[in-house]
């Protein structure tokens, strides 16, 4: 038998989510990636998601 603490939920896996962005945009991610030592990848997300955290709620 397998002990439910131990099961993965694949609901609360990070998603991939691709992105379009402006050649400006990927300079500057660029620039703040080699000045913080962290990827562009995760400057991204955590833009995108205090952009996201500082909206409204929906009504």
């Amino acid at each position: 038998m397998v002990d439910p603490a131990f099961l993965l939920d694949p609901s609360r896996f990070p998603r991939r989510l691709d992105l379009d962005l402006s050649d400006q945009a990927v300079e500057r991610l660029q620039r703040l990636s080699a000045s913080t030592g962290r990827s562009v990848s995760d400057l991204a997300a955590d833009l995108l998601q205090q952009a996201l955290a500082d909206m409204p709620s929906d009504p």
